[in-house]
């Protein structure tokens, strides 16, 4: 396994496309909400609340193992891969298998 690497978002990623893509193309907005067992804060679990277009569905999730991301991500990048900074974010990983990819259980 490669050591992880966080790889930050382009400026004009975090500040201006993440705010204005809401705005235009809901449709490719989904929001994953867990709160903390603690703290109460949102934070990144197994299980959610997943909201896309107004509905709600609780789920589950697991990260998928790394010798199974290729295709998957390689599907994301072709669907994606358009958006300005999707390429240059997928480029500036070390090894793409190193980002992390969920499969989704309702």
């Amino acid at each position: 396994m490669t050591a992880r690497v966080y790889v930050k978002p382009p400026w004009m990623q975090r500040h201006i496309a993440n705010r204005l893509v809401p705005l235009f193309q809901r449709s490719m907005i989904s929001r994953l909400t867990v709160k903390g067992r603690r703290s109460g804060r949102e934070r990144t679990a197994p299980e959610g609340r997943l909201i896309n277009r107004g509905r709600a569905e609780d789920i589950t999730v697991e990260e998928v193992p790394e010798a199974d991301r290729p295709p998957l991500l390689a599907a994301y990048r072709e669907r994606y891969g358009g958006m300005p900074t999707v390429a240059g974010v997928m480029d500036a990983l070390p090894d793409p298998t190193d980002h992390p990819v969920f499969r989704i259980h309702k």
